[in-house]
């Protein structure tokens, strides 16, 4: 259901959050999030700030990449 175009933003958010515990998926799981974050600070919720930053950490984001610290 999330996949789908007029899926809701929390259920995207939440199928993004449970791929980011998925071993192997980890990249996709990034860039899912990602895009989130970027969509504007109504997206930018605490569990998906930790989740991102865990990825940026284990798949070796570059700093220039990164979100910013205390980023919200």
């Amino acid at each position: 259901a999330a996949a789908l175009p007029e899926a809701r933003a929390y259920e995207k958010r939440f199928a993004a959050y449970e791929l980011s515990y998925c071993e192997g998926r980890e990249r996709e799981a990034y860039e899912r999030l990602r895009r989130l974050y970027d969509v504007g600070k109504n997206e930018r919720l605490p569990t998906l700030i930790t989740r991102l930053k865990f990825l940026e950490q284990k798949l070796n984001i570059p700093n220039e990449q990164r979100i910013p610290e205390g980023a919200h």
